[in-house]
Parts: structure tokens; C-alpha cells; sequence
């Protein structure tokens, strides 16, 4: 069984995988193919091939790529959930899974650097922290003033509280995703990549998914496609809409004091903008790769896009309302520009997920609109659906996230 150095680069890792993927039989009859091998993909093959299930799993780039939404070195992850606490109990099993990645995997995963959050208190960022940490007893310190003296690199405006989460921080979404596609690797799975699923049909007792060269049978089949969902299914189109975001690094003359031993993950609710930012500790290149620097973004869905035709050019506009966040939000000055990307969340109608069967075909299961904070629940999302897949189980932890919850088209 091939092992892999899940602590090697990012790049060298990546290459290693992609070198032993091997030839796939087309005449195969398989338990579950998995359509995109991002995030919640590479989890789910990972869980359902530890069960010994024959599974195979199908990427139309390769492996981790920044033509979708989990690119860019840095995912935050964080328990006191503002979006709504119903997600606490799945955050539990996603936390517990992150843990168990990092000890198979032997390799570092996570950052543990607490986040910051800060905001008005009646807005829908400071509150709904409150309410979950109320709700679910999680600890974090909502002390104003230590916590700005505790991080005297933020400027904290006056009418804004300062809350702090310590157990929480950063995964690492390009190593998380390898070492789940590897660690699937070594349990069985089949992993393609460059095969994009052009078209299915359910035919009797099977799925028949038709890619660039081959057709490949399947009993079930699990859609974690990200933004090309819509073009797979139709039926969900109305629920999923593509947004174009962007993402900058930035270097500040003085940068010690913005690394992870000193400084946290960050989100920001901005009164003036009206809108919601998210950002890291400064992180060098040596570990998590390039570009080095600050990074942060802006959380709230931007343009409606197609995931084919997204424009990545990364414009003035675009950087401005960073720059203004830095300026107002942080000590540090002279913030150099280093690099910018774009990325895509896919949206839903209400801003949560999506997870559930089909109503039509049973033998699908879908797990789509994430809405941008999808990310740091791909370890749990990957074993629920590997639940879902295997024995028809929608547990309490995702029962709000179901189709019911839309008005049939």
C-alpha cells in the first residue's frame, strides 16, 4: 500500500498523489462514485473507503486547484457560529474529526491561534456569537478591554465590542485535502482527476455518469461539485447562485507582531461598509507556501458569476475596500500589496447549506450551497454523507440543512 509524507510541501505532496493515480476500469460496477474532490469530496471518499466501500472519486482539474472555493492556504475555523447555532452540533463532530486528520495524517493541519471577532453588539456577527456561545456553553472571553489589550495590534472603534475565541483558528485547506485524498488512496479508493462528468442517467439499478472517455457505473452517487452543481443538476439551479470574491495578501513594514504566536484569526462586521470581513495572521511562505503575507477578504456574496467565465483579474476596485479595512482596523501601517486571487462561493437561498437526498432519485445525494463557510465543516459533512450514503441516516446535525426547507419549484 503506497504511504505518503502528509507534512511534505504543499506542491510536493500534490505531486506525489497525482504520480500513483492509476488507470480506472470502466467496467467496474461501483458502491459510490463522489463528483469533485474538494473539500467535502476528498472527505467523503476518505470515510466511505474506510469502510471498505468501493468508491470512486471523480475531479474535473486536479487535485486542489483555484478554479473553485477552496484555494488560498487558510480556512478559519470556529465553534461560536454567528450564522446560527444549529450548526454548533455539527461543528463538534468536525472538530473531532480535524483532531483525528491531524494524528493519521501525522502532519500539521490546524493553527491554533484563537479568533478575533469584532463589531457592533447588535450586529449579526457579535450577537450571533453571543447566542451560540449562550446556547452551547462555549467558552470565549467578551471582555472589551482585555481583549484590546491582549491584542494591541487591532484598533477597535468605540462602538464596537472585541470578543475572543480561543479554541479556534486556522486549517490548512490544500494539505487537508491531500491527506484526505491520499489517506482514501491507501484505503482503496480510485481517484481521477482531469475527468469532468459531462452528463448521468439513472438506467435500472444503475447511475451512469458519462466523463470526457469513459462511463462509469455506480449504485449512488454523492454531487460535491461546488459551483458547476447547477450544471449537473438543473432541478437546483434556482437554489444555487455562483459569486465572484476576492482575496489579497498584504505585507506590512513591521510584520512580527502579526504571526500566529502573536495574533489571531479575525472576523470584522463594518458598520460603515455594511458588511462583514475575514483575515489571518501574517504567515510565512516556507511552511504554508506563497505568497506570504496578511490575507483577507471580503465575506459577503459579491457578482454573480459562471464558474467557466469568472473574471480572475484582481482590479484596484477590488483591493480598495481592503485597504480601507487595514487602515481602520490596524495598527500596522505601510500594507504592501503582495498577491490577490479570486475564489467562488456558491449560494444559497438563505446563506445555509444544502445536504440531503434527491426527492426524485433517492441513489443521489448532494451537498452544495455552502455560501462561503462551508469550508471548515468538510470533515464532518464528509462523514455524514458517508452515513447517508450507506444507510439512508439524516441525522439531527444536518436535518435543518434539507431540500424540505425550499418551496418546491
Amino acid at each position: 500500500m503506497r504511504q505518503f509524507d502528509f507534512s511534505k510541501p504543499v506542491d510536493q505532496l500534490k505531486q506525489d498523489i497525482e504520480s500513483c493515480l492509476e488507470p480506472v476500469d470502466s467496467n467496474e460496477i461501483y458502491d459510490v462514485v463522489v463528483i469533485g474532490l474538494g473539500s467535502v469530496g476528498s472527505a467523503a471518499c476518505y470515510y466511505l473507503a474506510q469502510e471498505g466501500i468501493k468508491v470512486l472519486g471523480l475531479e474535473q482539474f486536479g487535485l486542489t486547484h483555484e478554479n473553485g472555493s477552496h484555494a488560498g492556504q487558510t480556512r478559519i475555523y470556529r465553534k461560536a457560529y454567528f450564522e446560527h447555532p444549529d450548526y454548533v452540533p455539527l461543528l463538534e463532530r468536525c472538530y473531532r474529526n480535524w483532531n483525528d486528520l491531524e494524528q493519521v495524517a501525522e502532519a500539521k493541519i490546524l493553527t491554533r491561534c484563537g479568533l478575533a471577532y469584532i463589531g457592533p453588539r447588535q450586529g449579526e456577527l457579535v450577537s450571533g456569537v453571543l447566542n451560540s456561545s449562550a446556547q452551547y456553553d462555549i467558552p470565549i472571553d467578551s471582555n472589551r478591554e482585555n481583549n484590546i489589550e491582549r491584542f494591541p495590534q487591532f484598533k477597535v472603534p468605540s462602538d464596537s465590542e472585541f470578543i475572543f475565541e480561543e479554541n479556534a483558528g486556522f486549517v490548512q485547506p490544500e494539505r487537508a485535502i491531500l491527506a484526505y485524498c491520499g489517506l482514501a488512496l491507501q484505503h482503496g479508493a480510485q481517484l481521477m482527476i482531469k475527468t469532468p462528468v459531462k452528463s448521468w442517467e439513472q438506467k435500472n439499478d444503475y447511475l451512469i455518469l458519462d466523463t470526457n472517455n469513459q462511463k462509469f457505473k455506480a449504485r449512488k452517487v454523492i454531487f460535491t461539485s461546488g459551483a458547476w452543481t447547477s450544471g449537473l443538476l438543473p432541478e437546483m439551479s434556482h437554489l444555487l447562485k455562483v459569486s465572484r470574491q476576492v482575496i489579497a495578501w498584504f505585507r506590512p513594514s513591521e510584520p512580527t507582531e502579526l504571526k500566529p504566536d502573536y495574533f489571531p484569526a479575525w472576523t470584522i462586521e463594518d458598520t460603515d461598509q455594511a458588511s462583514i470581513y475575514y483575515g489571518f495572521p501574517y504567515i510565512s511562505g516556507d511552511f504554508f507556501g506563497p505568497p506570504e503575507g496578511l490575507k483577507l477578504g471580503y465575506h459577503l456574496p459579491g457578482q454573480v458569476t459562471e464558474p467557466d467565465s469568472v473574471n480572475r483579474e484582481v482590479s484596484e476596485d477590488d483591493l480598495q475596500r481592503l485597504r480601507d479595512l487595514l487602515k481602520k482596523y490596524f495598527r500596522a501601517e505601510n500594507f504592501e500589496f503582495v498577491a490577490g486571487k479570486t475564489c467562488l462561493y456558491t449560494n444559497s437561498p438563505d446563506g445555509h447549506f444544502i445536504i440531503d437526498e434527491l426527492p426524485e432519485n433517492p441513489n443521489i445525494v448532494v451537498a452544495a450551497g455552502f455560501s462561503g463557510h462551508g469550508f471548515k465543516f468538510a470533515s464532518g459533512v464528509g462523514e455524514v454523507l458517508k452515513d447517508m450514503t450507506l444507510g439512508g441516516t439524516v441525522t439531527d446535525e444536518i436535518g435543518f440543512l434539507g431540500l424540505s426547507r425550499f418551496p418546491q419549484k
